[in-house]
């Protein structure tokens, strides 16, 4: 199964990341606008369950959230350690170093 889903990236991945981080428009509802705020304020911790190449929660962390990434351990070993120690330098801003991580499920 992990062969099959796990090692894509989904367009809405995309879609999530620019809902969690990008304003949209003038009227976006008060809660989302609350955990944006969060987020690049570095105030949120997520957890992403099933990560798959760890997209979300990778752009989550590079922009101030503590996140923690999960998904089977074929996934955790060949996709998303490596796409974690790709883009580490990206997780760092000038106010604090977010420290990435990944675990995964034995089911």
């Amino acid at each position: 199964m992990a062969g099959s889903t796990g090692f894509k990236v989904w367009t809405g991945s995309r879609l999530m990341i620019e809902t969690l981080t990008w304003p949209q428009c003038e009227i976006d509802p008060e809660r989302l606008v609350g955990i944006r705020r969060r987020l690049l304020g570095g105030a949120a911790r997520v957890v992403e369950l099933g990560a798959g190449v760890g997209v979300v929660g990778t752009y989550l962390a590079a922009v101030g959230a503590t996140v923690l990434l999960t998904d089977l351990a074929t996934l955790v070993e060949n996709a998303i350690d490596s796409n974690l120690l790709q883009n580490e330098g990206i997780a760092t801003d000038s106010r604090k170093s977010t420290r990435l991580n990944s675990s995964h499920l034995d089911l």
